[in-house]
């Protein structure tokens, strides 16, 4: 290690082994071995080694004297592992990593003597808690005793941190997809992110900025302001006449909607995961969407119709109630608080049997 920081070094070795190790038993745990399951390991293996990188690159900017770096980063060691210890335990019984909201349970910790003693006289205390904390402690005190001048520690650390974001860069972007259903797996996910992306961010504080735009906007919209406390949650729709029918360009649509009195069925087609560049109707001439643009001459085309989001159920709920596509944390830790009115109950109320039909390729995840 004669142009490594070894501290830094043994910390990236040891973290990533022992989270390597807590994952490694995660896997024997399913009996059903395939292709996919090998690449959900290599998911969490990725974030073990940018695990190990982050601890690395503590001790490479760590200002502190050699002496109370290997203490300091000793303790800390010991901590994590006790913390995979104890959050592959958890895996065994819930199915989830550790959540922050265990540490509610902290005043309460005698009443779970009896699961920690029998936990602790298991095998995997000796595999992921007892050996990678020997490991460190004996590796800190082992290597790096040697005092350099201060030139010679600069150049040590500039190498180690150009080292680790060289191997800890790439595996954090492979592995860095902070979406629920990789969140959620075990075998996908790491034990620190998740205890950290669980955590309940939502502000105590009630934000009044977005109230006071929306009673400006409300100025501004015509039509009847609808009663009742259903429509708390939709301070911008208004009553206003339908003249749809009064109108001289028809639809085919509006034809047979206004010359009839008989209950209509309604089909709502959503074309996913396609830009404009690629719907026909939308102008594009490679023809992928042939029975998207002849239904779009037989009812209405939303041409500025839009719910983007990195999940397909963010669309979704985009599109049915009318929400933001993105709602932040909330699908990391419950579902959303407030009673919306979404267009399949509206139209249950209306006394329609609704229905959903989703098609898809072989391969989408």
């Amino acid at each position: 290690m004669k142009y490594l920081d070894p501290t830094a070094v043994v910390l990236f070795f040891v973290v990533s082994l022992a989270g390597i190790v807590q994952h490694s038993f995660l896997l024997q745990l399913n009996s059903d071995w395939s292709e996919r399951l090998f690449q959900a390991y290599a998911l969490g293996v990725g974030y073990d080694v940018m695990n190990g990188a982050i601890f690395s690159m503590l001790a490479v900017i760590s200002p502190f004297p050699i002496l109370f770096r290997k203490i300091f980063f000793s303790i800390l060691g010991l901590g994590l592992f006790a913390f995979l210890f104890t959050d592959y335990h958890y895996v065994l019984i819930f199915g989830t990593h550790l959540p922050f909201s265990t540490i509610e349970y902290l005043n309460d910790s005698g009443a779970f003597l009896s699961s920690a003693a029998h936990a602790v006289n298991d095998t995997t205390f000796w595999i992921l808690f007892v050996f990678p904390s020997v490991m460190l402690v004996f590796m800190l005190w082992r290597f790096g005793k040697k005092r350099n001048s201060w030139k010679e520690d600069f150049k040590c650390r500039a190498s180690t941190l150009l080292f680790i974001i060289l191997i800890g860069g790439p595996a954090a972007s492979y592995s860095n997809s902070y979406v629920s259903k990789n969140m959620e797996n075990p075998l996908t996910s790491a034990a620190l992110q998740y205890f950290y992306y669980s955590k309940d961010r939502e502000p105590d504080k009630k934000i009044l900025r977005p109230e006071k735009s929306l009673k400006i906007v409300e100025t501004l919209i015509q039509g009847k302001k609808p009663s009742g406390k259903i429509w708390d949650n939709y301070p911008l729709v208004r009553i206003r006449e339908a003249t749809g029918c009064t109108g001289q360009n028809y639809s085919e649509l509006t034809k047979i909607l206004c010359t009839t009195a008989d209950r209509p069925n309604i089909l709502i087609l959503f074309l996913e995961s396609f830009r404009a560049a690629e719907v026909g109707v939308y102008g594009s001439k490679l023809g992928l969407t042939p029975e998207f643009d002849r239904w779009s001459k037989h009812g209405i085309l939303y041409k500025n119709f839009f719910a983007n989001g990195f999940q397909t159920r963010h669309g979704q709920v985009a599109t049915y109630c009318s929400l933001f596509p993105n709602y932040g944390a909330a699908v990391m830790k419950r579902y959303t608080r407030n009673s919306f009115m979404c267009l399949p109950e509206y139209l249950k109320n209306s006394g329609y049997y609704t229905s959903l039909v989703y098609g898809s390729d072989a391969n989408f995840d």
